[in-house]
């Protein structure tokens, strides 16, 4: 496996797990990020048939879901680490009734930030 072919997979990886634990929709992704990302194109990342986005692309879901950029792509547990990771890892903790809450809270943070 050549270098890129790790940086795609990746990739793919986080973009998958950030929709797994947020569970946004595309729609909302392309709400949030005022267009620049599409739905085709979201579903081309996580499938990885699309495998080389642009800056643009990569900041305005990074933005989106409030990572730094480089969470992306860098294939060590130390350079991944974010506050989204800290956070997750103590909504994993929780109980099942307080992670739907949590879930919520998310949902509702992301509604009212893409209709500003």
């Amino acid at each position: 496996m050549s270098s890129a072919d790790s940086i795609d997979h990746v990739f793919q990886n986080r973009i998958n797990y950030l929709f797994d634990v947020t569970n946004v929709t595309y729609r909302q992704v392309v709400k949030g990020t005022h267009g620049i990302v599409k739905e085709t194109y979201l579903w081309q990342l996580r499938s990885g048939r699309a495998c080389n986005p642009s800056y643009k692309v990569i900041a305005a879901l990074a933005k989106f879901f409030n990572v730094h950029p480089g969470y992306f792509f860098s294939d060590t547990e130390e350079g991944n680490k974010s506050d989204f990771d800290d956070l997750t890892q103590l909504v994993r903790e929780l109980s099942e009734t307080k992670r739907r809450f949590v879930r919520e809270v998310v949902r509702g943070i992301l509604v009212q930030e893409s209709s500003q």
